[in-house]
């Protein structure tokens, strides 16, 4: 521990020094001073001496440098599956009070020697809490690995204590995941591996969409264990009325087979059917003999025509994600090849057209005249020159012949249409475009959904704009290089759902029909129990301009005509509304507004679909639980072994505290003994005077 200044050390020899001469010259000639004794003036002049120096060396704001050192204790990460599969099993010993006894005997053994964390893991990796519920819906173990490489990188994290039955049934693998080679997992397997009869339905297997008056196909899954000899029915129903049955036999111990059927969109909208396998006596578990898919029945598919002036990869990834997507029926055709009538497709996507090198740059003159909807993408080969800077949503100028690498920054409250959490997060990411190089501005009654960000710096200025007038929806993206958006979607999700989320969502805004209404609501037609439904609404005034000054009010009713009430909140000019915690069921909504002495309403309907992961296979994977182990460096326990726990943590030689030493500054004057040091030496020479008669 040292003292150090700004100052050169010589400055405190002259506080010391000054020190001294204030102390001789207060106490050598004070003639109040004649009758002390020596000792006395020799004590009261140390006491101002000490005083004065004290107070001028704090004036050069001396600092006091030291090391702390810091010792860490090895800390034992406890992840246990809290999801409903552990109590749905078959296994009658996880319910016995001894199991939660000797885990807290573990957790109490492990406490004196480490730093023992707790976990709970199903849905989401969170703190151990007073809930004695296994009630998650699914078995993440990336939610594990994720959370546990989020709070430990780079502490002194000596092993992982894993509870489960080894069933997963939402991300990767386990195996493959690169925690296990980081840290010892020592596994306590959970459930029952013995294998009983059992008939099973595994996955429904159909489009999201189909036409009125058409079929559609619906593949079945079915696996069955033990049932040799034994028959059942496969039923679909819809509306409480059996639309197909048909009998099974089954002729092997072990098997699983597809199923395919056909049925008939009889309906307009969004349909629920239910698919239904008759239990077998016997059977150990009938929860996964019944699942339910919605299709949405549409009356036509919509025309998309895209042409483009030169090849580029963005085309490909535009076409291939709007393909995914059976509503819509997708042209594709170089600009100078193109002898149709655009006014045959319901929606126009001109990539770089009109283009510096080609002739017939009138197409989307026609496309404007016609009131079509336009999505035009913006590149260098686009002939900037025949774009009306007053038309469409953003306004360039300035603009250069070179380009200027942009990232996009989404627009949370962009309100024409929804935005899902995964894809505002997943888009913070994506790879920057090729934008030429201008000044940009948005034109009046236009909304941004990507904002320009140009190195750390997010501007004003708009990437991507949308704007609906005179019954005409126009979007506009400046830049090229949207290719690469989806693979790093593919590269983060290993799919490429976001990115066809944002290609299909423009698609389906700009190719419906214009909506002429004031007031208009949109959402998802389907979600998860235990996923969030997303409410956007937009109200306009007589100018068609989006307001927001009175509320919006929503009641939502289920099957049973049981009620739901909800404020909308507000988001710059439009609103939103986050409605978590429904169960699983048909849903109707009125949205309601009281604006310019008239009430608007909206009117419309959702699902809500049942999470069943936790139900559709019950065995326990101690296999995978004791590989995921051995791999790691650790070890494999059943429930009852799980106090040998502490004794082979304690034999690991790696696992042992760190010391760690880091330096320290400190500011001299703010510490609060220094203040009661000076005031105990002036109270004491204060004192001392007083008391012999010098005040």
């Amino acid at each position: 521990m040292n003292i150090v200044s700004q100052y050169p050390s010589w400055y405190f020899i002259l506080c010391f020094l000054l020190g001294l001469v204030y102390a001789y010259f207060l106490y050598n000639k004070d003639r109040k001073l004649e009758e002390f004794s020596k000792a006395l003036i020799i004590g009261l002049a140390t006491l101002r001496f000490l005083l004065v120096s004290f107070l001028s060396a704090l004036l050069l704001a001396p600092l006091i440098k030291y090391q702390q050192r810091e010792v860490v204790e090895p800390i034992i990460v406890i992840a246990e599956d809290r999801s409903s599969s552990i109590v749905n099993s078959n296994n009658s010993t996880f319910d016995k009070p001894d199991y939660l006894s000797s885990l807290n005997q573990l957790v109490d053994v492990l406490e004196e020697a480490y730093d023992v964390n707790h976990y709970y893991f199903g849905e989401s990796f969170r703190k151990k809490d007073s809930s004695t519920n296994y009630s998650d819906r699914l078995s993440s173990y990336d939610e594990v690995w994720s959370g546990i490489e989020d709070r430990y990188a780079n502490k002194n994290l000596g092993a992982i204590i894993f509870l489960s039955d080894g069933i997963y049934n939402s991300g990767s693998n386990p195996l493959y995941n690169s925690l296990s080679q980081k840290y010892p997992i020592y596994a306590i397997a959970l459930g029952d591996t013995l294998q009983r009869k059992d008939l099973k339905l595994d996955r429904l297997i159909h489009n999201e969409i189909a036409f009125l008056d058409n079929q559609f196909p619906l593949k079945v899954d079915i696996s069955q264990l033990k049932l040799k000899g034994e028959k059942s029915k496969l039923i679909i129903k819809k509306d409480g009325k059996t639309v197909y049955s048909e009998k099974l036999d089954f002729k092997e111990n072990t098997e699983a087979f597809t199923h395919e059927v056909y049925l008939t969109a009889s309906k307009i909208g969004l349909q629920r059917y239910e698919v239904l396998l008759e239990p077998i006596n016997g059977e150990s578990n009938i929860e996964n003999n019944a699942k339910s898919f919605y299709i949405d029945v549409l009356d036509g598919r919509q025309k998309i025509l895209m042409l483009y002036g030169s090849p580029h990869p963005d085309i490909k990834a535009i076409k291939s994600a709007i393909e995914e997507n059976q509503n819509y029926e997708i042209s594709l055709s170089h600009v100078e090849d193109w002898t149709g009538d655009v006014e045959e497709f319901d929606l126009l996507i001109a990539y770089q057209v009109p283009n510096t090198s080609s002739l017939d740059n009138d197409i989307v003159l026609k496309a404007e005249v016609a009131k079509k909807p336009i999505w035009n993408i913006v590149g260098t080969a686009t002939n900037s020159k025949f774009i009306d800077q007053n038309t469409w949503p953003i306004k360039a100028f300035n603009q250069r012949p070179q380009t200027n690498e942009v990232q996009g920054v989404m627009e949370s409250s962009f309100p024409y249409f929804s935005l899902s959490e995964a894809l505002l997060e997943n888009s913070k990411d994506w790879p920057p475009l090729d934008v030429p190089l201008a000044n940009y501005a948005l034109n009046p009654n236009s909304y941004p959904l990507f904002l320009q960000k140009i190195g750390s710096v997010v501007t004003k200025m708009p990437l991507m704009a949308f704007s609906e007038k005179e019954s005409q929806k126009l979007a506009i993206l400046y830049g090229e290089g949207i290719w690469k958006w989806k693979l790093e979607d593919f590269r983060k999700n290993r799919n490429f759902k976001v990115f066809n989320e944002l290609i299909t969502k423009t698609v389906q805004y700009l190719s419906l029909k214009s909506d002429q209404s004031l007031f208009r609501v949109s959402h998802e037609k389907e979600i998860f129990e235990n996923e969030k439904l997303l409410f956007n609404a937009q109200l306009y005034n007589e100018s068609y301009e989006l307001v927001n000054d009175v509320d919006v009010e929503i009641s939502i009713y289920n099957a049973k005509e049981e009620e739901f009430n909800y404020i909308f909140n507000k988001s710059q000019n439009a609103y939103n509304l986050r409605v978590s915690g429904l169960k699983p069921d048909q849903y109707k909504y009125i949205a309601k507004v009281n604006y310019a002495n008239q009430v608007l309403t909206e009117k419309g309907e959702f699902s809500v679909k049942e999470l069943q992961l936790e139900t559709v296979d019950l065995v326990a994977k101690h296999n995978l639980l004791f590989q995921l182990s051995q791999k790691s460096g650790g070890k494999f326990y059943q429930a009852a072994e799980m106090s040998q726990i502490a004794e082979d943590l304690k034999a690991r030689k790696d696992l042992k505290s760190i010391a760690y030493s880091k330096q320290e500054v400190e500011d001299i004057i703010q510490m609060k003994w220094i203040f009661f040091v000076l005031l105990a030496l002036l109270s004491l020479e204060w004192f001392l005077r007083k008391r012999n008669g010098a005040y």
